[in-house]
């Protein structure tokens, strides 16, 4: 029987693309409060033109998957290290939050922070969703006092914590605009999956999707529809899920 890893564990993953090889710190604590005991670890190469691949990895150190990401990573003007500084990596944690949860959002708040959300904002292709004036359908969001989501939010964080391990401005933009795109798809999936009249198992939401998601990504998403009005817990057969138990 595998053994989950208990000490910082090196794996060296050859990229298809170009066939380098790289070394990947996998330590013990990157799987805490983790349903799935997965890690998504992107990996950045530059040569012969700059591409992306993701590497999963679980708590007992085997790779559960490997594929090409971005075949030619794009570049963009919008300046990812500046924002996090600027803006803080947990607020921006908690703003991916509240995007993938709004159809409309309103900014309050400072006006150099607010000039950052919508850099992030573009970055992200969700400049549509902003509003100047807010209505009953829209999401307030005061930059000031931005509060911790009820929700768990271990997949946005490690989207944050993996993408200083990416050493381009480009790719980090790559990375974070790629995670937040296959959430929010994912989530579109998932409001009509939940809506059928049966019960799931955590697999069999996760493998009903067409999206890759893994129980960590399944468990975020499932918050997200519970905070803005599905029944969610009323569908859920796994003892281990339980809505509002699992917050961190």
């Amino acid at each position: 029987m595998s053994q989950v890893i208990t000490k910082p564990l090196i794996l060296r993953i050859k990229c298809p693309v170009c066939n380098m090889v790289d070394e990947i710190v996998l330590k013990p604590e990157y799987f805490k409060d983790s349903l799935a005991g997965i890690v998504r670890i992107p990996i950045e190469h530059r040569t012969p033109t700059p591409h992306m691949i993701i590497v999963d990895v679980d708590r007992y150190g085997f790779v559960r998957g490997s594929y090409l990401y971005r075949e030619t990573i794009r570049p963009t003007t919008v300046r990812i290290d500046e924002i996090i500084h600027n803006l803080g990596g947990e607020r921006i944690i908690y703003i991916l939050y509240y995007l993938l949860r709004s159809e409309k959002i309103y900014l309050k708040g400072k006006e150099a922070d607010i000039s950052n959300v919508n850099r992030l904002l573009t970055l992200l292709n969700e400049t549509h969703k902003l509003v100047t004036k807010p209505d009953k359908n829209t999401f307030s969001i005061n930059l000031d006092k931005l509060k911790k989501p009820k929700a768990a939010l271990r997949p946005l964080r490690q989207i944050i914590l993996y993408t200083n391990g990416l050493s381009t401005n480009d790719a980090k933009a790559e990375w974070i605009r790629g995670e937040y795109s296959r959430l929010k798809k994912a989530l579109e999936e998932l409001r009509d999956v939940i809506s059928m009249d049966r019960k799931w198992t955590l697999d069999e939401l996760c493998g009903s999707l067409v999206s890759k998601i893994n129980k960590d990504d399944l468990r975020l998403l499932l918050d997200i529809l519970e905070d803005i009005g599905y029944r969610v817990s009323s569908k859920i057969k796994d003892a281990e899920y339980k809505v509002k138990s699992l917050f961190i």
